[in-house]
């Protein structure tokens, strides 16, 4: 009778795992970015004296576009605050291929929540502006397809930050998307917020003087 046939034990070759390391366990030398949902475009105008559309085109910066968790704070980590801005000056937020301007076909039927800070909460501008930023891109808002953009604007007078949505004529939306953007804030309790259309201002050619449609 033939001996049995030894077996042969099988060897399986499994490659390492790459070691994922996040900015939360390294906060310079990680290894994995959280992305988010959009990429967003960060862009940069200072106003120079009177200005045509033109002008005020050519004024207008692309800075960077951001797609990540990480990159978006070592952006804010990195450039100018609001509250330091000169007067004229503005930033925008705005999703990757939405130009922040009335005429953009994504805008022109939209509109935008202003909130007008005076002096007396100009100490809580930048906490409003990074609140702005984190809850936009992080798709906090119920209504998030409406969702276009932010813009901070220094002003000597006072300064402004504005949330642009898409569907300025559904007011039951809008309102909605007001409450949360006074509540993502974190806005005093006696700050009003109100609705501007982008239609208005392209017939007065200004962001100024123009009627509140809605207001909370």
């Amino acid at each position: 009778m033939a001996p049995a046939e030894e077996k042969t034990a099988e060897t399986t070759t499994e490659s390492p795992a790459t070691d994922i390391i996040t900015v939360f366990d390294d906060p310079i030398n990680f290894t994995h970015k959280h992305p988010l949902q959009h990429k967003w475009c960060v862009w940069f105008d200072s106003a120079q004296g009177k200005q045509n559309q033109k002008n005020w085109m050519d004024n207008l910066k692309n800075l960077v576009t951001f797609d990540s968790v990480e990159d978006f704070w070592g952006i804010m980590n990195h450039i100018m605050k609001a509250s330091a801005l000169p007067a004229g000056s503005n930033y925008h937020v705005f999703k990757e291929g939405i130009q922040p301007m009335w005429e953009d076909p994504q805008n022109k039927k939209g509109g935008k929540w202003v909130v007008s800070i005076t002096k007396k909460h100009r100490g809580q501008m930048d906490t409003w502006w990074l609140n702005t930023l984190m809850g936009m891109i992080g798709e906090a808002f119920e209504d998030g397809a409406e969702i276009m953009g932010a813009v901070v604007s220094a002003r000597r007078s006072y300064d402004r930050i504005s949330l642009w949505t898409k569907t300025g004529a559904i007011q039951d939306v809008q309102e909605r998307i007001g409450k949360q953007f006074k509540q993502i804030m974190g806005v005093d309790s006696d700050i009003t917020l109100g609705y501007q259309m982008h239609d208005t201002a392209l017939k007065t050619n200004s962001s100024y003087g123009n009627d509140d449609i809605y207001q909370v």
